[in-house]
């Protein structure tokens, strides 16, 4: 008996849907990984700011940004051609420098720029 082309046997369908099963669980172990390094950083901000409150000083502005650049939270970015073809920060052009924040939001781990930072 012949098959129709494009047809799958039962094997076949099982195969694919392993590897489907194998890709899923893959980009679920690298979502996983992504989100316990921001863990990490975000408790280590945290233990790091209560440590300065309970030692009697306090952090300005500045030393907050410094401690979570040093973590990983922030980063400098510089503002692409694309970012400012579609002007989704106001008043932020092709080449600004500004302070960028690591969110995982969603299925999308990535760099936010902050609108109104300039990163010196």
């Amino acid at each position: 008996m012949r098959r129709k082309p494009g047809l799958l046997t039962g094997w076949e369908r099982v195969e694919r849907l392993e590897d489907q099963a194998r890709e899923e669980t893959r980009k679920a172990a690298e979502k996983v990984e992504e989100n316990r390094v921001e863990l990490e950083a975000l408790r280590a901000f945290a233990a790091e700011a209560l440590a300065a409150s309970f030692e009697g000083g306090e952090l300005d502005g500045g030393q907050v940004q410094d401690l979570a650049e040093r973590l990983g939270l922030l980063a400098g970015h510089t503002v692409t051609a694309e970012e400012d073809a579609a002007d989704r920060w106001d008043g932020l052009e092709e080449g600004d420098q500004v302070f960028a924040a690591r969110w995982t939001v969603g299925d999308a781990p990535g760099w936010e720029p902050i609108p109104g930072t300039r990163k010196p």
